[in-house]
């Protein structure tokens, strides 16, 4: 009898185990299952949302986009890897991430302030052994946030030189880095009767400044405008930016040879233009992007010049009491300011990654 007894007891005991291990087994099994549907929903909606950044990014270039289009490259590229249409959504973000709109099918334009796209994507599947416990389907889900980066759209603390893009022409519109330019001399002027010297308005025309961006005081004299960089209040790609004879350079060298001589050497930010108009005290050049430069060289005469080390005024003078230029090198050209992705400021991109 006692020996009958235990073995009802054994088997009671392995029915047991056998749950526990039919129990873990649906553990492994499943949640493994559920590791790999949530890796396949993660892949979808990263695809469908650099695919909504993607196209979201054309309207920097000027070409026309829809809500409408978006969701459609959204839907495709995540039914592509694996999620169906209906188990899509898409909401427009800000650089925050947070929720601007939702993205609907009509042809209408994105909300101004958007700047990226978030998709959530779910993926209903069915278990393994884990049904055994109650458990007969499962649902992966998850999101994936994409903005569009861009160059820098706005920078202040400028220096008031400005530089043609023409003066990279031979690489593509981007200065070397490292490599020492002549910024302009008397043959290469930036407009008729102006050497490309530069100062700041007052911030009062809303057209040019949306909502009024704060600027520093107009004050069309070249020494105010070097000595304190700060007033140049905040500027944006595709403002114009008034120019400054500035040809009589000799009396700004005493505030110019800080930048120059300076112990660290300072990082001075120059807009990068790529149209002008009008002459002289008159003319007006269209900011295309920003730079950061290191002066070298001021050099406003054979007799009056300022340089770093011995020899880099030397390719500016020709014996000329009209010889005057700037001289340098660049050192980067996405300014600390900011990765906005205000107008065309070249290449724009679809990223995981925030803008700064």
């Amino acid at each position: 009898m006692k020996r009958e007894k235990e073995s009802g007891q054994s088997i009671i005991i392995i029915a047991g185990i056998v749950v526990v291990l039919l129990a873990l087994v649906a553990l492994v099994v499943d949640v493994g299952n559920a590791y790999a549907h949530r890796r396949m929903v993660q892949n979808a909606v990263d695809a469908g949302a650099l695919a909504g950044a993607r196209r979201l990014a054309d309207r920097y270039v000027g070409e026309p986009v829809t809500e409408l289009q978006i969701l459609r490259d959204v839907e495709t590229f995540a039914h592509d890897n694996g999620l169906e249409r209906e188990r899509v959504q898409a909401w427009f973000i800000d650089s925050e991430g947070e929720i601007v709109d939702t993205i609907d099918r009509v042809r209408v334009a994105p909300p101004g302030d958007a700047e990226g796209v978030k998709v959530a994507g779910d993926l209903p599947f069915t278990t393994y052994f884990a049904h055994l416990l109650g458990f007969s389907r499962m649902m992966a889900s998850t999101t994936a946030n994409a903005w569009v980066l861009a160059g820098p759209c706005s920078a202040m603390n400028l220096f008031p030189v400005i530089v043609s893009r023409t003066t990279f022409t031979e690489t593509t519109g981007s200065p070397v880095l490292g490599e020492v330019y002549t910024l302009w001399d008397k043959k290469d002027k930036a407009a008729p009767g102006n050497f490309g010297w530069i100062y700041w308005e007052d911030g009062s025309d809303t057209n040019r400044c949306p909502g009024g961006c704060r600027q520093g005081p107009e004050v069309p004299v070249l020494e105010p405008n070097i000595i304190d960089n700060s007033r140049s209040g905040v500027w944006q790609i595709g403002d114009w930016i008034h120019g400054d004879v500035g040809v009589n350079m000799e009396p700004a060298l005493g505030e110019i040879a800080p930048y120059i001589l300076g112990d660290p050497w300072p990082v001075v930010y120059l807009p990068l233009y790529d149209q002008v108009t009008e002459t002289g005290n008159n003319a007006l050049y269209r900011i295309s992007g920003f730079a950061g430069f290191r002066l070298r060289c001021a050099f406003s005469s054979k007799n009056h010049l300022i340089e770093r080390f011995p020899g880099d005024c030397a390719p500016c003078n020709t014996g000329s009491s009209n010889d005057k230029c700037i001289r340098g090198e660049f050192v980067r050209m996405v300014s600390e300011f900011g990765q906005d992705g205000c107008e065309d400021t070249g290449v724009y991109i679809p990223s995981f990654r925030k803008p700064r």
